[in-house]
């Protein structure tokens, strides 16, 4: 009967095939006002609480939980537009949705437009979203495909490229050599330090070390491979620097079993490696200012020690995008050439 109410009515065996709640017409509504402890809907077996149809439906379902644990909802095939709003307000586990059975043409029962979760999702076997629009907003999703995009656009253009290629930051590693087992050693000063070769990045944590053999007087380029794995040449090539993370330079004089020279090669990540090779293999280190030579005896007999000797002010000068600052020197090592064999004489008085 039209605005009639039930009150504390309770279903019995003899009606048990069913219960029927219903509005005289379209446009009535069936309401169900709890009491204090609630409304709870029991079914006599574990079979699912059903909620369906005669006839394909239309409106919404709203369903607006408060302070809940969680709900489960169940989809199958036999369920036309169940949900259009679904909202999770309160404390809660979140939501959980278990789909029975693969659901066809899932976009004509639900409007993606209004369906919002607050919490969670938890499905009960891993889920593949499919054919989503493309995204344009910060906020949306996109497909596989739209991020594959961008990262073989980034991929491309980093091998074609082979940018960036260096160090982070030179001064998070430190570099040395042992003269007595010819071994050059690479390490973090704290913790790790970033090195990149054609865009791929090598964070490195742990000390790593070559040791030059056979024992050879000459020239020993130390570098990062294409795998990040450290090693050296004694032979020159531009890969080193373009294609490669470049270190160092060793000089070894095989008969003085010593370095003549050990040189900084830790360059950065701006400078491309073309204008590097340029710089490198052209011009070299440059002097910037400083490093008078001063002190000297001009005046002397060439008797006295003083008369031969003087000393280096302070100074700064360039290796490419590397600033070096050194202090005044008394005493320097002379570097010389004997035929095709660089030597160096300790620094002392003379």
């Amino acid at each position: 009967e039209e605005n009639s109410t039930i009150t504390g009515y309770v279903k019995t065996s003899a009606d048990r095939n069913s219960w029927v709640l219903k509005a005289p017409n379209t446009a009535g509504t069936v309401t169900l006002t709890p009491g204090i402890a609630g409304i709870t809907l029991n079914e006599s077996t574990s079979d699912l609480l059903r909620i369906d149809g005669t006839r394909a439906m239309t409106g919404d379902l709203n369903l607006s939980f408060n302070n809940i644990n969680s709900v489960a909802t169940v989809f199958t095939n036999n369920v036309q537009s169940i949900v259009n709003t679904l909202l999770l307000d309160g404390g809660g586990n979140g939501v959980r949705i278990y789909n029975s059975a693969p659901i066809a043409d899932f976009d004509q029962y639900f409007n993606p437009n209004k369906i919002v979760f607050y919490k969670e999702l938890e499905f009960s076997t891993p889920l593949k979203i499919t054919n989503l629009a493309n995204g344009t907003a910060a906020n949306d999703a996109v497909n596989f495909s739209q991020l594959s995009a961008v990262s073989n656009n980034l991929t491309q253009q980093n091998l074609a490229t082979k940018e960036p290629t260096g160090f982070v930051d030179r001064t998070q590693s430190t570099i040395s050599f042992n003269n007595g087992t010819r071994t050059f050693s690479i390490a973090p000063v704290s913790g790790s330090y970033d090195i990149y070769i054609k865009g791929t990045k090598y964070t490195k944590t742990t000390t790593e070390s070559v040791t030059i053999n056979p024992d050879a007087t000459g020239e020993y380029y130390i570098y990062f491979d294409a795998t990040g794995t450290l090693t050296y040449t004694n032979v020159f090539t531009p890969l080193i620097i373009t294609d490669y993370c470049y270190v160092s330079i060793v000089y070894w004089d095989s008969a003085a079993g010593n370095r003549t020279y050990f040189a900084e090669e830790r360059h950065g990540l701006t400078m491309d490696g073309a204008t590097h090779v340029y710089l490198h293999t052209v011009l070299g280190a440059r002097f910037i200012s400083g490093f008078a030579l001063q002190g000297f005896s001009v005046d002397g007999t060439g008797n006295l020690p003083a008369n031969a000797q003087f000393t280096s002010d302070s100074g700064s000068m360039r290796d490419e995008d590397i600033f070096l600052q050194r202090p005044a020197q008394a005493q320097i090592p002379i570097l010389y050439r004997i035929g095709t064999t660089w030597k160096k004489k300790a620094a002392d008085a003379y």
